[in-house]
C-alpha cells in the first residue's frame, strides 16, 4: 500500500507530502489544478522516462519519493529478498533529476539502476489511464489472481524452493560438463603422459641415489686413491703416520703428568684425538673394501638416468623435479577422472529435483483448473449484471511448450 508521496521542485511544485491512510482516497481538483503532475510523479519514481525540462524553473534538481507498506504484498518482500534491498515491512523509493538530464534512483536508501524501480513497479502500483500500465493484460497478474483464489501459495512457496534448487544443480550441471568437455584433450594427454613415466622409478630416494651412485662410480678410481692416500697419512706409513707420532706425543706427557700437572688437559684432547684418528682409519679401511668399482653397473646406472634425462627435457624441468612432477600430474589426472563421477552425481540429484518439482506442478494445476472454471463463472456473471449481457471471460489453463516448468508451476494462462 502507499503511504506517502514526496515531490520537490518538480513542473509548478515546489514542495509538497501527501500522506495516505487505509482504504480509498480520492483527489479532486479543477483542470490544471496538478492531480496529473501527482500521477507524472508517481510514474516518475517507478522508473518511467524523466525529462529535465520537468525541473522546477530555478531549480538545480527534482526530487521524488514513495513509501510503500510491504505487509500484505509477499510478492515485493520476496524479490526486496533476493535482490537484498529489504527493511522490515517497508520499501521506500527516491528519484533525483538533474537539470543537466543526470538521474539517479535508491530503494531503501540504495542506490539502484532504473530497470530495478520498474520491477517494484509491476508488483506495487497500476497507473490507469491512456491504456498504460494496465497490468491485467500481462501473463503474470493473470496467474497472480488466479493463484490468490486457488490459494496455490503454500505449493508455490515449496515448488519455489525445489525449483532454486533445481536450478543451483542445473547450472554446476553444465558448467561440469563444459569444462569436460574443455578438459578431454588435456584428460588424454594426461593418461599418455602418466602411463609412459610409470614404469620409472621416480620415488625422491631413488632419484637421488642413483644421481650419487653415478658420480661415485664415475669417480670411482680418484675416489679409492684419496681414501689410500688418507689411510696412509693417518695410519699406515712406517714412519711419520699422525697415529704414531700423536701416540708417541701422548706417551711423553705421561710420562710427566706427576711432575707437570698442567699436562693433563693436554692429556685429554690427545688422547681423544688418538681415538678419533683410529675410528677415522677404521672408517677409512671399510670403505675401502666396499668400494665396488663395476663398469657395469655403471653403464646401467647411466641408462636409467638417461631415461630420466629424456623424460625431464621433454617435460621442461630438471631431473630431480621428476618425482614431484610426476605426483602432480596423477594428482591431476584423478581429478579429472573424479569429474565424471560427479557429473553422474549431480545428475541423479537433478532428476530428483525435478521429479518432486513435477509432482508440485501437477497438485498446483490441479488446483488452477479447479478454480479456472468456477472463477470464470463468477466473472461472466458480475459483467452481465453491468448490462453486457453478451459478455464472458474463459481462463484457459494450458501446459507450458514442451513440458517445461518453473518456480511458478507448468501453466499458462
Amino acid at each position: 500500500m502507499l503511504t506517502k508521496l514526496s515531490i520537490r521542485d518538480l513542473a509548478v511544485v515546489d514542495d509538497i507530502t501527501i500522506s495516505f491512510e487505509k482504504g480509498m482516497t480520492s483527489l479532486t481538483g479543477e483542470t490544471g489544478a496538478g492531480k496529473s503532475m501527482l500521477v507524472d510523479a508517481m510514474s516518475l519514481v517507478l522508473g518511467d522516462r524523466a525529462d529535465s525540462n520537468m525541473i522546477r524553473h530555478g531549480a538545480e534538481r527534482a526530487e521524488i519519493a514513495a513509501s510503500f507498506d510491504t505487509q500484505n504484498n509477499p510478492a515485493l518482500q520476496q524479490w526486496l529478498v533476493e535482490q537484498e534491498l529489504d527493511d522490515d515491512d517497508q520499501c521506500h523509493l527516491r528519484r533525483t533529476i538533474t537539470k543537466e538530464g543526470r538521474s539517479r534512483a535508491y530503494i531503501n536508501g540504495r542506490t539502484v539502476p532504473l530497470t530495478q524501480l520498474r520491477a517494484i513497479s509491476e508488483r506495487t502500483i497500476d497507473i490507469h489511464g491512456q491504456h498504460e500500465h494496465q497490468s491485467l493484460v500481462r501473463s503474470e497478474t493473470q496467474r497472480q489472481l488466479l493463484d490468490t483464489v486457488a490459494k496455490t501459495q503454500p505449493l508455490l512457496t515449496e515448488l519455489n524452493d525445489h525449483y532454486q534448487q533445481w536450478q543451483s544443480l542445473q547450472q554446476q550441471l553444465n558448467q561440469l560438463q563444459r569444462k569436460t568437455q574443455d578438459q578431454a584433450a588435456r584428460h588424454e594427454l594426461l593418461h599418455y603422459q602418466v602411463k609412459e613415466l610409470a614404469p620409472l622409478n621416480l620415488s625422491h630416494e631413488y632419484v637421488q641415489q642413483l644421481l650419487q651412485e653415478q658420480q661415485q662410480l664415475a669417480h670411482a678410481s680418484q675416489l679409492i686413491a684419496t681414501a689410500e692416500s688418507a689411510l696412509y697419512q693417518l695410519a699406515d706409513q712406517e714412519q711419520g703416520a699422525a697415529y704414531t707420532m700423536i701416540s708417541r706425543v701422548l706417551n711423553d706427557l705421561e710420562q710427566h703428568q706427576q711432575v707437570e700437572p698442567r699436562f693433563n688437559n693436554l692429556i685429554e684432547v690427545l688422547n681423544s684425538t688418538v681415538i678419533q684418528l683410529d675410528e677415522a682409519a677404521g672408517d677409512l679401511r671399510h670403505y675401502l673394501d666396499s668400494i665396488d668399482v663395476d663398469p657395469q653397473r655403471l653403464q646401467q646406472v647411466e641408462i636409467e638416468l638417461s631415461a630420466l634425462h629424456t623424460q625431464a627435457r621433454k617435460h621442461q624441468i630438471e631431473i630431480e623435479q621428476l618425482p614431484v612432477h610426476f605426483e602432480q600430474l596423477q594428482q591431476e589426472l584423478d581429478a579429472l577422472a573424479n569429474n565424471e563421477t560427479h557429473t553422474e552425481q549431480l545428475q541423479q540429484q537433478l532428476n530428483e529435483q525435478q521429479l518432486v518439482c513435477q509432482k508440485l506442478c501437477q497438485k498446483i494445476t490441479k488446483q488452477r483448473k479447479q478454480t479456472a472454471k468456477s472463477l470464470a463463472k463468477q466473472i461472466t456473471q458480475s459483467i452481465q449484471q453491468l448490462a453486457i449481457p453478451a459478455g464472458e471471460i474463459e481462463i484457459i489453463v494450458s501446459p507450458m511448450v514442451n513440458d517445461n516448468f518453473n518456480e511458478t508451476g507448468a501453466d499458462q494462462i
